[in-house]
């Protein structure tokens, strides 16, 4: 078993298929559970640039 290194290839692999097959593309992508949610709800996605663990 593998783990993720986060270098998004499966990304453009799964778009370049998906298009192929007339579907919308964003299948996978480099966002959270809650950050979908949100944006299916209509609200305004909110990016915080400083966090604690970063500072």
């Amino acid at each position: 078993m593998q783990q993720c290194i986060g270098c998004g290839l499966c990304i453009d692999a799964c778009d370049a298929v998906i298009s192929k097959l007339n579907q919308p593309l964003g299948l996978i992508s480099y966002s959270s559970i809650n950050l979908t949610e949100k944006l299916k709800k209509g609200l305004k996605a909110q990016v915080k640039l400083i966090r604690p663990k970063l500072y």
